[in-house]
């Protein structure tokens, strides 16, 4: 279980754990040992959460020339959600990655998984539950 910066989730035992704090943006990232992994990141110059998106997919529309995006209908928290998921190739595998902004009082929270297709399949459901398992208290 991980717990700081007012939020906890539960992460698989044997991926491993990082934390990056900057001037107006903590992640917390959680590798699986192979290409899988789940982001945290929580914004303190309060952006938008749409802006937040955009510039997410803006980046991946850069890094790769053939991206396609679809909207899932997504809550967290109970809380409405900007929801993509993104498949896209990378090193001739096929890849997607997600990602998931909600609104808490004072700033936005992204939270990004992706990782190869094949892999996914055995993977995605820890993520997801790393997703679920996510506590944090939006008034915050």
């Amino acid at each position: 279980v991980y717990q700081g910066h007012g939020v906890q989730f539960e992460y698989p035992e044997h991926w491993e754990i990082q934390e990056e704090t900057g001037a107006d943006q903590t992640t917390i990232s959680v590798q699986s040992p192979g290409t899988t992994y789940w982001t945290l990141s929580l914004f303190e110059d309060r952006p938008d959460a749409d802006q937040v998106a955009e510039s997410v997919i803006a980046a991946y529309e850069e890094m790769y020339e053939e991206l396609d995006i679809y909207e899932p209908d997504v809550q967290v928290l109970g809380v409405p959600a900007i929801a993509r998921e993104l498949d896209f190739v990378c090193l001739d595998l096929v890849s997607t990655a997600s990602l998931i902004v909600f609104q808490s009082l004072n700033h936005p929270i992204l939270i990004t998984f992706q990782g190869e297709d094949r892999e996914l399949e055995k993977t995605r459901p820890l993520v997801e539950l790393m997703t679920r398992s996510l506590l944090c208290d939006l008034d915050e």
